[in-house]
C-alpha cells in the first residue's frame, strides 16, 4: 500500500494554516510553527486550557524519515522522492490525523488532552512527554521528594 497523501500538490503552507484552523476551532491557543535550519516548518506547536491549566503541546514533522518512507516505496514514483514531496505529504497526513481527531473529541468518545497527551510539551526541555518516557525507558514511576513526602520515606 502507497503511503497516504504522497500525490498531494498541497503547499506546506495551505495544510498548516488549515491545521491551525483547526485546533483554534477546537480550543488551542497560542498556536505559533517552528522552522528548522533551512526556513522549513518543522513543527507546530500549541496551548489549551486543561483543566484551568494552559497546556502546551508539539506536534513534529519529521520530513526526513517521509523522504525515507517515499523512497522504499515501490508505489511511490521516482519523481515523487525529493523532500519538497516529503513535507507536503507529512503535513497532509498530519492535517488529516488532527481532524480525525476532532471528529472523535466532537462525539465524546476521548478528550483533547488524552489524544494529545504523546504530544505534551515541555517548553524548558523542549521535549514531548512522549520524548521524556523514550528517555526515561517508558518508567512510569513518580519521583517522591522530600518536601512532597510529608514524612513518608522511600
Amino acid at each position: 500500500m502507497a503511503l497516504k497523501n504522497y500525490t498531494t500538490s498541497i503547499v506546506v503552507e495551505k495544510t498548516v494554516m488549515e491545521i491551525e484552523s483547526i485546533l483554534s476551532n477546537h480550543g488551542a491557543t497560542h498556536i505559533f510553527k517552528m522552522y528548522s535550519e533551512d526556513r522549513t516548518p518543522c513543527a507546530l506547536a500549541f496551548k489549551c486550557l486543561v483543566n484551568d491549566n494552559l497546556i502546551a503541546f508539539k506536534l513534529p514533522m519529521e520530513e526526513d524519515k517521509i523522504l525515507q518512507v517515499l523512497k522504499r516505496s515501490k508505489q511511490v514514483p521516482r519523481s515523487k522522492c525529493n523532500i519538497e514531496q516529503a513535507r507536503r505529504t507529512g503535513w497532509r497526513i498530519i492535517k488529516d490525523w488532527v481532524d480525525s481527531q476532532m471528529a472523535l473529541i466532537e462525539i465524546n468518545v476521548v478528550k483533547f488532552e488524552q489524544v494529545f497527551l504523546p504530544y505534551m510539551y515541555d517548553e524548558r526541555l523542549d521535549q514531548t512527554l512522549f520524548q521524556k518516557l523514550e528517555k526515561n525507558n517508558f518508567n512510569l514511576q513518580l519521583e517522591y521528594h522530600e518536601e512532597n513526602t510529608q514524612g513518608v520515606h522511600k
